[in-house]
């Protein structure tokens, strides 16, 4: 019978369980029939969904196991890396970001974080000194420099890191840096040449200037005695 009492035509066993594996509930551990959807048993749910009186995917279990699943694809396709971390620094999770990053497989599963990298933003964390951190970070093993956000789950005892590739910005940043430094060098190489060069001209128009001086004292000191005679 259905909900209601409404005489319907006989469901078979098969369309009931095709249901429940639709929304995940083949096997009898996952049927909870919490009543959220408002239905006595997720069997009863089942039979509405059949006969058209309910939507299958109104199941709170149903929706939030989506919900992981969607969450899951996003961190797994994230160009950051991201590592969950259990209460003693273990390896939980890692996407195929970090593993890209860091040169690892999941072979790292139960590791300690401190297998791979530096643990001390974890360890801060899991001193209590802090809930949250954001620095920059650098891996010299794996030429690599991060911008760091590590976070503490606390109801989880989880801690979670995000690793930002920025290995190329610092690497723009120590090229332009250079540039820099290279031309206020040149600069100054310059300018020291250009000083060079105007003493060089001062003294040599010095030098002129007093020959000059020199020549002209001769010439005024002459007297008529000097002066040549007329035929």
């Amino acid at each position: 019978h259905d909900r209601g009492g409404f005489n319907r035509r006989q469901i078979s066993e098969e369309e009931i369980l095709k249901v429940l594996d639709h929304t995940g509930k083949s096997d009898p551990k996952q049927q909870l029939n919490c009543g959220a959807c408002g239905y006595k048993s997720c069997r009863e749910k089942a039979i509405a969904v059949i006969q058209g009186m309910a939507d299958p995917e109104i199941c709170i279990p149903h929706m939030r196991r989506l919900a992981e699943l969607r969450g899951d694809g996003i961190l797994e396709k994230s160009p950051n890396g991201i590592v969950i971390l259990d209460d003693k620094l273990n390896i939980i999770s890692a996407n195929a970001s970090f593993h890209k990053f860091f040169n690892c497989t999941n072979a790292i599963l139960g590791r300690n974080i401190s297998y791979l990298i530096d643990p001390s933003p974890f360890e801060r964390m899991s001193e209590g000194k802090s809930d949250s951190l954001e620095l920059t970070v650098s891996y010299p093993s794996y030429n690599l420099i991060c911008h760091g956000l590590f976070y503490v789950l606390r109801e989880e005892k989880q801690y979670v890191g995000i690793f930002v590739d920025i290995t190329n910005l610092k690497k723009n940043e120590q090229r332009l840096e250079d540039i820099k430094l290279q031309t206020i060098t040149q600069a100054k190489e310059l300018l020291e040449h250009q000083i060079e060069t105007a003493q060089g001209i001062a003294k040599f128009l010095g030098e002129t200037t007093a020959r000059g001086e020199e020549l002209i004292d001769k010439l005024m000191s002459l007297d008529d005695n000097d002066e040549p005679k007329k035929g």
